[in-house]
Order: structure tokens, then C-alpha cells, then sequence
């Protein structure tokens, strides 16, 4: 309005002025005059509409979010903090054009991933496993909020339509796709995945990408505490319960930096792979990250669990389509043995697994057949709520790699 009255009181002089020197046609030049103060007043107004709009824009989506604590394809939101970009299309208040939004960094968060045979831009994907908070509402719990989950779950229906078979056990994230007619589930659930126990070397290979991750009383620099504590706990309730060799690997690719820690594994598993022919079993043991407060818990007959999910790679972007640069010729070996581990977890300990994590890239899945990478619990997990989750973790890998 300031502005407006200015415009107008100028151009009111200067009308005066033309008058005074009996300029022509001055009632015209006058009109014209007030007119391009007006244009000129509305085109000075820049409201900032902007950010009215995003942050209107972060409460609904929070809000949203808030209530169901996690939705399938959409981005978990915690402090606004960190950053990354893309197309949510599958988050329903999500407007179909690009927009910067913050969310809470996890596996999903962006981290370059190394040169060489991934390229610059897959680094980001790749070296970021660690927070699936694109997972379902139903795998997580919030805390004080636990029930017993231990009640009798039917076998899953060999015949159940694929739709069906993705619905219950996988959980696609935005930035890849998986159709559920490329996938012979029945196959998968029934492959023979058995191990012998027989001979000298190690049959189960345990690693850790990113060895640095710890829970919330872990103590620091000890590694008997974290992903490597539990790695060891693992091993040896493995070898002494139930007959295995288990090769536990206890390097920290991450200790430099999350940035390249595939890059800097996977010479290193090729190595010890040569080394030691007899590894049928190779496993990526991880623990996720979630918005504080929320915390992955199982409760089994009275005890406190930490939930565990399997995470598959699977060579493919949304936007890109096959990644023919990560060709993974165990894709579907990988696949089998999640969806195995996810069935036996079901029957056995329902409740204790979340669905199968599946992203774009590839993860070093393409050393084994039988290669799993597991999100054990979340840095809110306590370190006796994960060590409670390695006897059924080990129980049902067992199963698995028992004969059928």
C-alpha cells in the first residue's frame, strides 16, 4: 500500500508539472501514467508464498507420517536436518513435481559410492545401507507401546497369488521396481539353500560393511559392543549350537568413511572367498537407523526382541531400469534366501521379522548364492534387546540351511 500511495503521488507531480507546461493531451498522458504505477506496484509485491508452502507442506507430511509412523514408499520424517531430492509420487500429499525435502538419513539417505565399476552416481545408493524408514507402520512399534506378537500364523499358501506373496513379505522402495509377475514365488520359498556341515573350512562367512555401527548404550570403540559385537555373538551361537564353521570377519570398512565402504569390502571379500572355497553362506550384518523415539521391537514370550529385516539389492532404478554395470547373476538366490528366512520367521517367531527390504543397487550381493544382508535392530535398540535376537536369528538360518 506504501508503495502504491508513492507511485501515485509521483507521478501526481509530475502530471502537475506536464500541466504547467501545457503539455498535450494531458488527461491521457495521466491515465497511462497511473496505470504503469499500478503495474509497476503489483509487480514490486513479491509475497513469500514459498515458504508458506513448504512449511506448510512438512506439517501435513509429518503429520501424516506422525500418525502412521511409516508408510510403503514414503520418506520417514524426523528433524529437519538433513536433505534429499527426488519424485515421491507414491506420497499421497506429495505434489507430482520435483521438491527438495528433508528427511531423517538411513539406508535410504543419499552417500556416493566409489569408483571403478559403480559409478559416482550410484555411490550415494549403495554405501547408504543402514535406515530402511521406508518401511511399513506394522515393523516398527513406538516406545511403551509393545504387545506380545507370538500367536500361531498359518503356513503361508504355496498357491497365493504373486500379488498376494508381495504384499506380505516385501516392501519396494520409490526409487526402484519390482513387478510380482518377474518372481516365481513358489520356486523361491522352496528352493534346496542346505548347507553341509561336513569338512574342514568354514561354511558361513559374517562381515560387516559398515562394522562402526553401534546401539544406544553400545560402548564406543569396544568390539564387543555394536554390528561387530553382535557379529561375534552370531558366530559362536552358530558354531557351538548348532555345528557350523563360521569365518567372522572383523574389519571396519566404514572406519574412514560410510562413502566408500562397499567399494572398500568387496576386495577384501573377494580375498578371503579364494581363500576359503568352502563358504557357502556369506552375511551382511547391519543395523538400521530410525527417528529417535521409535524403537524395533518384537516381544516373544515375555522377552524383548529386536526386529531384524533382510535387504536385497537388485540392480535396478526407476529411472535408469538394469544397472548392467551391477549385474548381480545371484539375484534370484539372494531373493530365495530372504524370502526363506522371512517364511521361517513367520511360522516360528511371528512378528520378529520386518518385510524385505528391496532397493536398486547391488551391495556385494554377487559374491554368493546364498548371500543376506540383515538389518538387526536400530542404533534405539538396547544391546540386551539385540543380543535376545541372535538365538532365533541363528535358530532360523538353521532351518534354512538344514536339508529339506
Amino acid at each position: 500500500m506504501s508503495i502504491h500511495i508513492t507511485h501515485s503521488f509521483s507521478f501526481f507531480f509530475i502530471y502537475l508539472s506536464m500541466m504547467k507546461m501545457k503539455y498535450k493531451r494531458p488527461y491521457f498522458i495521466f491515465f497511462v501514467l497511473v496505470l504503469l504505477a499500478l503495474i509497476g506496484t503489483l509487480l514490486h509485491r513479491k509475497p513469500n508464498t514459498k515458504q508458506t508452502e513448504d512449511t506448510s507442506f512438512f506439517i501435513l507430511v509429518q503429520t501424516l507420517l506422525e500418525q502412521t509412523i511409516l508408510r510403503q514408499h514414503s520418506i520417514l520424517l524426523g528433524d529437519i536436518k538433513l536433505h534429499t531430492t527426488g519424485e515421491y509420487e507414491n506420497l499421497v500429499v506429495y505434489p507430482k513435481r520435483k521438491r527438495t525435502i528433508v528427511c531423517y538419513e538411513s539406508i535410504l539417505s543419499p552417500n556416493p559410492y566409489f569408483p571403478g565399476e559403480e559409478l559416482v552416481e550410484g555411490l550415494e545408493e549403495e554405501n547408504t545401507v543402514g535406515v530402511q524408514n521406508n518401511s511399513n507402520s506394522e515393523n516398527v512399534v513406538e516406545k511403551d507401546t509393545l504387545q506380545n506378537t507370538l500367536t500361531a500364523e498359518p503356513k503361508w499358501p504355496m498357491d497365493a497369488p504373486a500379488e498376494a506373496w508381495m504384499k506380505e513379505f516385501f516392501t519396494i522402495d520409490s526409487t526402484t521396481v519390482l513387478d510380482p509377475s518377474e518372481l516365481d514365488f513358489p520356486v523361491l520359498a522352496t528352493k534346496d539353500l542346505s548347507v553341509s556341515k561336513e569338512g574342514e573350512g568354514p561354511q558361513i562367512l559374517i562381515y560387516h560393511t559398515h562394522g562402526s555401527e553401534a546401539f544406544a548404550d553400545s560402548e564406543i570403540g569396544e568390539d564387543t559392543n555394536g554390528v561387530m559385537g553382535a557379529g561375534e555373538v552370531l558366530a559362536n551361537i552358530l558354531e557351538q549350537e548348532y555345528g557350523y564353521k563360521v569365518l567372522h570377519l572383523q574389519e571396519k570398512f566404514d572406519a574412514e568413511s560410510r562413502n566408500y565402504a562397499y567399494s572398500n569390502a568387496l576386495p577384501v571379500l573377494q580375498n578371503v572367498l579364494r581363500e576359503n572355497p568352502s563358504i557357502e553362506v556369506v552375511i551382511d550384518l547391519h543395523r538400521d537407523e530410525m527417528k529417535e523415539g521409535v524403537k524395533l521391537l518384537s516381544n516373544q514370550n515375555g522377552v524383548e526382541l529386536a526386529q531384524v529385516m533382510f535387504f536385497n539389492g537388485i540392480s535396478r532404478t526407476r529411472k535408469k531400469g538394469n544397472i548392467e554395470y551391477l549385474e548381480n547373476e545371484y539375484l534370484n538366490d539372494n531373493l530365495s534366501f530372504s524370502l526363506q528366512m522371512q517364511l521361517k520367521c513367520r511360522e516360528y517367531y511371528p512378528g520378529f521379522a520386518r518385510k524385505i527390504y528391496v532397493k536398486g543397487y547391488r551391495y556385494n550381493m554377487h559374491l554368493c548364492p546364498k548371500t543376506l544382508l540383515i538389518e538387526l535392530g536400530a542404533q534405539t535398540n538396547t544391546e540386551e534387546e539385540i543380543r535376545n535376537s541372535l538365538h532365533p536369528l541363528a535358530h532360523v538360518l538353521s532351518m534354512v540351511l538344514s536339508p529339506k
